[in-house]
């Protein structure tokens, strides 16, 4: 089967081996699932189960599906019938049975109903203004057509194109690009979003603060990329013989040989200092060049012989240079899992051995660094043998340890209100990094992401050995971030997510995580430093990475869904100032007090200009302070036809009545006087409802 089998209302034509209902029901749901239309064939079977009936289906006998809302379903409202031509479902096998797929969204769901509804109320009047009325069967025929007409609303259409066209506009200047339209419906809906921290809640602006290196914490001064600040211990300036002293200098041939990141002096292009690559890499460059290194001269010096790039399961990058006639190997990376493989410590200028006791307090100052928000890296080297070869097993082993690199990426300052922002509207915010699980959590204590005091850290070592009922159930009682984790484990929180019933935004940059983007309700790419395949796979992109534009976003879409219910409620209301004056004459037979053309005319008049008004209307205030809509929500519910139906439609057509009555009052007519049918009277009246409808 194909997806396009599935579109357009089209009849799919198949042999089911179902000799019962159940069975034909399982295959259904498995041809549903082998199309790709759902996620889970166990949901879906007990969402059609639920809402089946038996009924003539128009063909035949067979089961019909009125309104079945499937999870993982693209439209959340599908109408669904299985049928057989006057063929039992214990018929022998062979006989072809006729499946029906009609996928709609809620606001195609509302246009059929309006169909639906506007034909049955028009052959209802039709009746009653024959054997009611008596009127012609022409007259009645007429006018019946006119109630259908005026309860059809014309302007829905333009006003869901319109809204959908200027919330893309207006998401657009607040930088957020929508591939679908229909993704800013489904924003409205977002329950959880799925962000990652480096670039989209913080600045990624990166500059290293603490070094420890030979035993002592030392402080680095300067901001952004100049390469421009002081070293200090204990508030004391090193001098460059210190630093020598300190064994920085092989610290800072590390920095700048297991780097592939660039400085950028400011010139007729730029106004300051910037870089090119990686902002983590082109701060351990600044520290080197604040430390009175020159990059260029140095990596010229030591030429690179060939590189072991960073991988997300090692955690690590390698550079095996060229110095002193010798292969030398510079590994940077996770502390922990770079610590692991370190034998021995550069102390005082001297390669000792690297002790327990040492270990622990490597460890603990990392753990103080991360404590204060800061990025830390561990930086070693090991001297090489041509012969040994330069695979990951014979280099990065038995490591000399040289320091730790702490480094801050402050929050982005609109963050904070942003996560404020989703706290009242109901979302739920997830924070899944590549970083240390104590980094994770002070940024997202500093930006108000964590409620309780000691939210869990959950890496992706743990996360691995969870099965997914137990994550499911981590995800719902618990307050949560996700530390040290790979893009396959983000696609496993996603789908944790999705099997809970949310609806999920998810962030991503980099081409492994192109796969969770496609998975999530609603992808979002970043721009600026996001590949071109998760651009490709997201449903909207970010044009300045940052995550108040996701909460804008958002804003928009349930500001579209907001707009088309005012409109669904305006027709809605509308349409009972055009029935009275119907019922009324045929009841109490008065003069018609609205002829067809003259609702015609406040159709026309009525539907089209109000739809185009109400569709760019912005985001009210307030329309984040509550929850996320349901999914399958429908436009037409009780509330809504109670409140056009029996509160805003009485009242208007009260006012269209009284006008009505009052020219004839004014004219000299009485109750109990018969009113005139003709003349300028009755040419008058009508004028009344017509300009109050």
């Amino acid at each position: 089967m194909k997806l396009s089998d599935f579109l357009d209302n089209k009849v799919v034509i198949t042999n089911l081996r179902a000799k019962d209902k159940s069975s034909a029901l399982q295959e259904m749901v498995e041809i549903l699932l082998n199309a790709g239309r759902i996620g889970d064939s166990d949901t879906a079977l007990n969402a059609l189960l639920e809402h089946e009936t038996l009924d003539t289906t128009g063909i035949g006998h067979g089961v019909a599906f009125p309104h079945a809302s499937i999870d993982g379903l693209e439209e959340p409202v599908a109408l669904l019938a299985i049928s057989q031509r006057g063929v039992d479902f214990k018929a022998k096998e062979g006989h072809p049975v006729y499946l029906f797929f009609l996928f709609l969204t809620p606001v195609k769901e509302t246009t059929l109903h309006l169909q639906i509804l506007s034909i049955a109320m028009g052959v209802g009047f039709f009746f009653i203004g024959t054997y009611t009325g008596k009127l012609s069967i022409p007259a009645a025929f007429i006018f019946a057509v006119g109630i259908i007409v005026a309860n059809v609303p014309e302007g829905l259409l333009p006003l869901v194109s319109l809204s959908l066209a200027m919330a893309v506009q207006r998401m657009a200047r607040r930088n957020a690009l929508i591939k679908r339209l229909s993704s800013v419906e489904t924003l409205g809906c977002t329950t959880v979003i799925c962000t990652d921290k480096t670039g989209t809640l913080t600045t990624n602006e990166i500059s290293v603060m603490k070094i420890f290196v030979n035993g002592r914490m030392i402080t680095v001064g300067g901001a952004r990329y100049e390469p421009v600040g002081n070293f200090y211990f204990r508030g004391m300036s090193l001098s460059r013989r210190e630093m020598t002293e300190n064994g920085m200098d092989t610290l800072f041939d590390a920095c700048v040989l297991c780097n592939n990141a660039g400085l950028l002096p400011p010139g007729t292009e730029r106004e300051r200092w910037s870089i090119l690559g990686d902002p983590t890499k082109a701060a351990l460059l600044v520290i080197a060049a604040k430390g009175g290194v020159d990059v260029e001269e140095r990596r010229n010096a030591l030429p690179r012989l060939g590189q072991l790039p960073f991988e997300a399961v090692r955690k690590r990058m390698t550079s095996i240079n060229f110095s002193d006639g010798k292969p030398q190997a510079y590994v940077k990376g996770a502390p922990r899992e770079t610590l692991d493989l370190c034998t021995h410590i550069l102390t005082n200028g001297k390669v000792e051995s690297l002790t327990d006791s040492l270990r622990e307090i490597i460890l603990s100052k990392n753990d103080s660094m991360t404590k204060d928000g800061l990025r830390v890296l561990a930086v070693t080297y090991r001297p090489l043998d041509f012969s040994e070869g330069f695979t990951i097993e014979n280099t990065e082993k038995d490591l000399i340890f040289l320091g730790l690199v702490g480094m801050m990426d402050p929050p982005k300052p609109e963050v904070p209100k942003a996560i404020e922002l989703c706290h009242r509207a109901g979302i739920r915010v997830v924070m899944i990094t590549g970083d240390y699980g104590l980094t994770a959590l002070s940024i997202a204590k500093k930006i108000g992401l964590t409620k309780t005091v000691n939210p869990k850290i959950v890496t992706g070592n743990e996360l691995i050995e969870m099965n997914d009922e137990t994550l499911r159930k981590l995800l719902k009682e618990e307050e949560v971030i996700f530390a040290r984790v790979s893009p396959e484990h983000k696609m496993r929180v996603v789908t944790a997510f999705q099997d809970m019933d949310e609806i999920v935004a998810v962030t991503g940059d980099g081409v492994n995580d192109a796969p969770a983007l496609k998975k999530a309700d609603i992808g979002v790419a970043m721009g600026i430093r996001g590949s071109d395949v998760v651009k490709e796979s997201a449903a909207m992109i970010l044009t300045d990475d940052n995550f108040a534009s996701i909460v804008a976003a958002i804003e928009e879409g349930r500001a579209v869904y907001a707009n088309i219910k005012k409109f669904v409620t305006y027709i809605f209301a509308s349409n009972i100032p055009e029935i009275v004056p119907f019922i009324a004459f045929v009841l109490f037979k008065i003069p018609l007090p609205l002829t067809v053309m003259q609702i015609l005319a406040v159709d026309l008049g009525t539907d089209m200009v109000p739809a185009l008004g109400l569709g760019a209307e912005p985001p009210e205030p307030g329309v984040m302070d509550k929850p996320p809509r349901p999914r399958n929500k429908r436009l037409l519910d009780i509330p809504l036809l109670l409140r056009a139906y029996c509160f805003l439609g009485p009242i208007e057509a009260v006012a269209c009545m009284a006008g009505f009555f009052f020219i004839y009052f004014q004219h000299g007519w009485r109750p109990g006087m018969p009113m005139e049918e003709s003349g300028h009277v009755y040419l008058t009246a009508p004028r009344c409802p017509l300009l109050v409808s």
